[in-house]
């Protein structure tokens, strides 16, 4: 979860305004509104990629994790479940 906080600070995101859900082994995050998609998105993308790379340095293929990422634009709110 660590390189995903610090993805996000490499894409200029204040980790303050993100509201993060654990869910299991993975996370789901609203960003704040009003960023520049255009350019947060791909630097959160290209910091992940470069996280993983670096956790993976040296493993075997069998040592290494993989990253699922999946992005939805549009209205969200708070529900019962989250």
């Amino acid at each position: 979860m660590r390189s995903l906080a610090a993805a996000r600070a490499g894409a200029g995101l204040d980790e303050a305004t993100v509201v993060v859900q654990a869910q299991g082994d993975g996370q789901f995050a609203v960003l704040p509104v009003g960023i520049d998609e255009s350019r947060v998105i791909p630097d959160l993308i290209f910091g992940l990629a470069d996280a993983l790379r670096r956790t993976n340095d040296g493993l075997s293929a069998e040592e290494r994790v993989r990253l699922r990422v999946a992005l939805h634009r549009g209205l969200m709110k708070p529900a019962d479940s989250g």
